[in-house]
C-alpha cells in the first residue's frame, strides 16, 4: 500500500506569495494515486528569525509534527511539500499511478 504525506509547509521562504504553496501541496497530493492521504497539521504562522533562517522555530515544530505523523504510517511513503511547479506535479501523478500498480518497488 501506498500513502501520500502532504506537508503543506511554507515558512522558510523567501517569496512574499509563499503562503500559496499550502494550497499548492494540497492539489499536487490529491494527484498521486495512492490508497491513502495524510496532510501534516503544520503551523500556518509566519514564525521567526533565528540562526538566519526565516521562520526557524515553526520549521522546528513542523518537522516535529511531520515525524509524528510518519511515526503512525506503516506503507510506502510519497511525500509532497508545498513548493512544486506543475511539471512536478505531473511527475509526482505518474510515479504515484506507478506505485499503485507495482511498477516501482520499495527500497531497503
Amino acid at each position: 500500500m501506498t500513502t501520500v504525506l502532504c506537508v503543506p509547509q511554507w515558512q522558510g521562504s523567501a517569496s512574499s506569495a509563499a503562503p500559496r504553496l499550502m494550497a499548492g501541496a494540497r492539489s499536487a497530493a490529491g494527484l498521486v494515486a495512492a490508497q491513502a492521504l495524510v496532510t501534516v497539521p503544520v503551523q500556518e504562522k509566519a514564525g521567526e528569525k533565528a540562526a538566519g533562517i526565516r521562520a526557524f522555530d515553526v520549521l522546528v515544530e513542523n518537522q516535529r509534527l511531520t515525524r509524528e505523523a510518519l511515526a503512525g504510517i506503516d506503507d510506502r511513503v510519497i511525500t509532497v511539500g508545498g513548493d512544486i511547479d506543475e511539471a512536478e506535479a505531473e511527475v509526482i501523478r505518474d510515479l504515484g499511478a506507478a506505485l499503485a500498480r507495482g511498477q516501482v518497488g520499495r527500497q531497503s
